[in-house]
C-alpha cells in the first residue's frame, strides 16, 4: 500500500475509536499539599466506610457528582464517607505466602517424619517455625489496608470530563 492510503486508514481508525470512547467521571481521591492521589473510575474497586459505621465493598458502577452506586444496589453519598481502605499489595501478598509457607512446612515435616518412622511427628521446633510463619501472616493479613481518613488530610473531588 501507498504510505499515503496507510496514512488515511490511520486517521479514520483513530476517528472513529475517538467518537467510540465516552467521556467519563473520575472519583479522586487526593491529599493536598502532596502529590498523592488515588483516581477511580466505573469498574473499579472499592472498600469504604460511611458516617454510619457501615462498611461497603465492591464494584463502583456509577459515578455521579454527588454519590457512588456500588455492587449495582447501594447508593453512596461522598459527603458520608469517612475512610477509604486502601489495599497494600506488597503487604497482602507477603501475607499470604507466610500463611501457605507455614501450613506447607508443618504438612511437610509431618509427612517427612512419618516416612521416616520418627516420633512425634510434629517436632516441637518445626511447630514453633510453622505456627510463627502462620501468625505472622495472619498479622500482616489484617494490617493490609491502608485508612485514608477523609478531611484528615484526605478529601474526594469528582473530575467530569464529559465536556
Amino acid at each position: 500500500m501507498a504510505k499515503s492510503t496507510k496514512l488515511l486508514l490511520t486517521v479514520i481508525l483513530f476517528l472513529a475509536l475517538s467518537i467510540a470512547v465516552n467521556a467519563q467521571m473520575i472519583l479522586l481521591l487526593e491529599k493536598p499539599g502532596t502529590v498523592k492521589n488515588i483516581k477511580y473510575r466505573a469498574g473499579d474497586q472499592i472498600y469504604i466506610k460511611t458516617k454510619d459505621e457501615l462498611k461497603f465493598s465492591g464494584t463502583i458502577n456509577i459515578i455521579t457528582d454527588s454519590s457512588i452506586i456500588v455492587n449495582y444496589d447501594v447508593e453512596i453519598l461522598i459527603k458520608d464517607i469517612t475512610i477509604v481502605f486502601q489495599e497494600m499489595w506488597f503487604i497482602s501478598l507477603f501475607s499470604r505466602v507466610a500463611y501457605i509457607s507455614g501450613a506447607g512446612y508443618l504438612i511437610l515435616d509431618a509427612f517427612n517424619r512419618t516416612i521416616n518412622n520418627e516420633y512425634p511427628i510434629i517436632d516441637k521446633s518445626s511447630f514453633i517455625i510453622g505456627t510463627s510463619l502462620i501468625g505472622g501472616g495472619l498479622l500482616m493479613k489484617a494490617n493490609s489496608y491502608k485508612r485514608c481518613k477523609i478531611n484528615k488530610p484526605w478529601r474526594f473531588k469528582v473530575l467530569d470530563f464529559s465536556n
